[in-house]
């Protein structure tokens, strides 16, 4: 049998004990899954062009560590597969709150009010994005 294989099976039968209320197979199946984790942050990480330089794929794992082990308190994965797209999940909202903290929520700030009256592109647009006569 392969690594990958008998890693999966060993996940799994954390999952189930996890799901039966055995609170350390949540840090038990983290732990095994770390070789895992470490290639999906790897890989998520080098997709955010911005945060390659400034950022280490340990430290942005170390960091959904946290996350994950919280929202297993919340969500309980059945299989192996809901379990990594949850961990996927949570090393994707560390990466974006990386983001945030180094360029803000956007550029502009968002005015206080907005009037009904004005249309988003200005006087000469719609609403609906078409020139208006």
């Amino acid at each position: 049998m392969s690594t990958v294989g008998s890693t999966t099976i060993a996940m799994q039968s954390k999952l189930d004990k996890l799901i039966q209320g055995d609170e350390r197979a949540k840090k038990e199946l983290i732990d095994l899954a770390y070789g895992r984790l470490l290639i999906v942050a790897r890989k998520l990480l080098g997709s955010f062009v911005r945060l390659r330089v400034e950022e280490e794929t340990a430290g942005v794992l170390s960091e959904a560590y946290f996350r994950l082990h919280s929202s297993l308190d919340d969500v309980k994965p059945q299989t192996v597969r809901q379990f990594m797209g949850l961990a996927a999940l949570e090393i994707r909202r560390v990466l974006l709150d990386k983001i945030r903290q180094m360029e803000g929520r956007g550029k502009k700030k968002r005015p206080d009010r907005v009037s009904i009256d004005v249309s988003p592109g200005g006087p000469e647009h719609s609403a609906a994005g078409f020139d208006i006569p």
